[in-house]
């Protein structure tokens, strides 16, 4: 049974309630559809169908949902993923090297061209490193501070 199949089964109102956070995650970061996409790396029609219930975000597209998501917000990803925002923070930055490698091969070609997108990736950058710093990881704290010239 697929992922948008199970969660239809077992609770309908918990679609409803996905599609509301979904909204006001967007509205709350200040993107529109098509940013959103971007920062997520998928088409915006894709947002645009999560919003209106035509279709639900995979597991790993809720991860990054619950890593944006203002406090509010967590507990229905939290549900829906079964993590926490620190687990999520985490497994994304597990499996996030070879992709950020990747992209930033891309961004070197033309980084003007891109300069949202590089905004963006920053914010995420900066935000996981604090959550690690605030539970406890020194190497963050390390980094978080060389990236603002700090010592420590």
């Amino acid at each position: 049974m697929r992922f948008t199949e199970k969660l239809a089964a077992t609770n309908p109102e918990q679609l409803v309630e996905l599609r509301e956070a979904i909204v006001e995650l967007r509205k709350h970061l200040g993107l529109t559809q098509e940013q959103l996409a971007t920062r997520l790396g998928i088409k915006h029609a894709t947002i645009w169908r999560w919003e209106h219930g035509r279709t639900v975000p995979q597991p790993s597209m809720l991860r990054e949902f619950l890593l944006m998501a203002p406090a509010h917000l967590r507990h229905i990803f939290e549900d829906l993923t079964d993590l926490t925002l620190e687990q999520a923070s985490i497994d994304r930055s597990n499996e996030g090297a070879s992709r950020t490698r990747k992209t930033e091969a891309r961004w070197s070609n033309d980084p003007a061209k891109y300069l949202d997108e590089i905004h963006l990736a920053l914010q995420d950058r900066i935000r996981d490193y604090y959550l690690r710093a605030k539970n406890g990881d020194e190497k963050a704290v390390k980094s978080i501070a060389k990236m603002f010239w700090v010592s420590s």
